[in-house]
């Protein structure tokens, strides 16, 4: 169930033919076959800098080789704008050019919406293809190694466990996924491949069944909360990776765990911004907001996209450890009293509180109307509270796991700025 950051625009060009009809037999002497497409792929993360610049030192540019992306894309999928407003269809049955070479672009490919069309962005996307940026950036800091145990949390079509099976060993790997079509169809990708890790189809909440210990755990949905099955399963020295999403805003963190040799306590690092598909039963409901009764509004300097700003700067995590039940639920630009304004709506995960704040171009202030506690006052405040602390980034917060709650913190783990019960 992987990540959401996508490339923003379909190729405007043709290309010569490069396949046939089938995906199994694929004239690779044209510039633009196969072969050539994942050179170019490897070349574009060497650049972003989520590949080695020498790949033959470089397990990962190995993996790709050996686990092509094509053999985990079916046949029709979206690829989705950069702001995940619009995108377009590929179907390799009735255009095969354009489904390979958007196969082997750094771009994000959903594959499913539930059991609605793909092209129905009304409906939230239930499973995809990893960008592969992302996917390269994840396997780095698991730093998986040759014989290690691993588990990995959602399959889907499979591609990330061939990278892993091939890293590790088919024995080696458990792989779960909690809905059966995928996991079937995980299976029939990785045996075309020679692959064969241990597919499980169930709910990985309470980790594995199958093995009690793990070297290595690869997270690939948004976690709200880290169950407590795979924090028990991780043995003292492991790692874990995964993206961590509170819900705070459309966005989260891709967090590193490491277990430590003699303490109950995992301990964290963020490392980098990332948006994912939310685990099943991890995504919260959250009130939609409306006016009431008891509505007050009120004027301040603030901005709201100031806060947006921040967001991936290190507010973010600022701000899940301050006000932990604090939603942003929206944050664009749109039409608002026949004007273009940015409107953020803010919600309570605990209550009915909810906030809307209007930044209109023709004012020098903000307009926000909230019920309840206050929440656009809370917001503000804790972005001064951010700002009086000279702005801190990610490389300045870690996160501390315990039996029972998590703890994120400033600088060094004794200076503990927020907690929350698990």
């Amino acid at each position: 169930m992987p990540s959401l950051l996508t490339h923003d625009r379909r190729p405007n060009t043709k290309h010569s033919r490069y396949t046939t009809l089938t995906k199994d037999h694929m004239i690779v002497t044209s510039p633009h076959g196969r072969d050539y497409l994942l050179r170019d792929l490897i070349e574009t993360l060497i650049i972003n800098n989520e590949l080695s610049a020498r790949p033959s030192d470089d397990w990962r540019s190995q993996a790709l080789r050996a686990a092509p992306r094509d053999h985990f894309v079916p046949d029709r999928a979206w690829v989705p704008s950069r702001d995940l407003s619009g995108g377009y269809v590929i179907d390799h049955r009735i255009d095969p050019d354009d489904w390979l070479l958007a196969v082997y672009r750094d771009t994000l490919l959903v594959t499913k919406r539930g059991d609605g069309d793909i092209i129905d962005t009304s409906v939230p996307a239930t499973s995809a293809v990893s960008r592969p940026g992302v996917v390269m950036r994840f396997l780095e800091l698991l730093q998986p190694q040759p014989g290690d145990r691993v588990l990995e949390v959602g399959t889907a079509s499979g591609w990330t466990a061939g990278l892993l099976a091939h890293r590790v060993g088919d024995g080696n790997l458990i792989t779960i996924e909690i809905d059966p079509e995928l996991s079937t169809t995980a299976k029939q990708n990785l045996s075309k491949l020679g692959l064969a890790p241990i597919v499980v189809t169930g709910d990985a909440t309470m980790g594995s069944t199958v093995r009690e210990e793990f070297d290595r755990i690869h997270v690939t949905c948004g976690v709200r909360n880290v169950p407590q099955g795979w924090t028990s399963q991780l043995r003292p020295g492991g790692v874990m990776v995964l993206p961590w999403m509170p819900a705070h805003g459309q966005r989260g963190e891709i967090l590193k765990l490491q277990a430590p040799l003699i303490s109950p306590w995992l301990i964290g690092r963020f490392c980098g911004s990332t948006s994912f598909i939310m685990m099943s039963g991890q995504d919260v409901d959250i009130p939609t907001s409306g006016r009431r009764a008891d509505d007050e509004s009120s004027w301040t300097s603030m901005r709201p996209t100031q806060v947006m700003e921040a967001m991936p700067r290190g507010f973010g995590i600022f701000l899940t450890a301050v006000a932990p039940d604090l939603a942003i639920t929206k944050a664009k630009r749109e039409e608002h009293n026949d004007r273009a304004a940015f409107v953020m709506e803010l919600a309570s995960l605990r209550d009915d509180s909810y906030a809307t704040i209007v930044a209109d171009p023709a004012y020098d202030r903000t307009c926000m109307t909230q019920s309840g506690r206050g929440l656009g006052d809370i917001l503000f405040q804790a972005y001064r509270q951010w700002v009086r602390l000279g702005k801190p980034g990610r490389d300045r917060f870690g996160l501390w796991i315990g039996p029972d709650r998590e703890v994120i913190w400033l600088d060094r783990p004794s200076n503990a700025i927020g907690a929350r019960n698990r």
